[in-house]
C-alpha cells in the first residue's frame, strides 16, 4: 500500500506518517522508483497509535511500546498494567499542576504578584 492509499485509509497525513515512520513506530520498504509501500496492517498500527495519543501517551513513550507490541503482541494483562501506569503518571502530574495552580493563585491574590517574594532589587539607569 503506498502512503497515499495508507492516508485516506486511517485519516492521518502523509507527514503524520512519515514522522510515525522516522520515529520507528511503523516500517516501509522503498520501490525502485522511491516510493514507499506500507503492509497492509500498518493502518492498524496507525490507528493504535492515534487511539494511544488521545489516551495521553505521547510519541516517545509509543516509540518504545508500539514496536514491542508489534512484533511479540502484548496481551490484556500487559495492557490493562501499561494503562494503570498511564493512570498513575496522570494523577501525579494532576497533583503536582494542582499545587502549581495553588501558588499562581497566591501570587494572584498578592498586592504585587511578582515582586511580593522577591526582595528589592534597584535597577541602575
Amino acid at each position: 500500500m503506498l502512503i497515499g492509499e495508507l492516508s485516506q485509509k486511517t485519516k492521518v497525513s502523509r507527514d503524520a506518517i512519515r514522522m510515525y515512520e522516522r520515529r520507528g513506530l511503523i516500517e516501509s520498504t522503498r520501490q525502485d522508483n522511491g516510493y514507499r509501500t506500507f503492509a497492509s496492517h500498518t493502518g492498524d498500527i496507525i490507528l493504535m497509535i492515534r487511539e494511544a495519543q488521545s489516551l495521553g501517551f505521547s510519541l516517545r513513550e509509543l516509540s518504545e511500546i508500539v514496536p514491542t507490541a508489534v512484533s511479540t503482541g502484548m496481551n490484556a494483562d500487559e495492557l490493562r498494567n501499561l494503562l494503570l501506569q498511564k493512570a498513575a503518571d496522570m494523577e501525579q502530574r494532576i497533583v503536582g499542576l494542582t499545587a502549581m495552580l495553588g501558588h499562581l493563585r497566591k501570587r494572584i491574590d498578592a498586592s504585587c504578584p511578582i515582586r511580593s517574594s522577591m526582595p528589592a532589587v534597584k535597577i541602575k539607569r
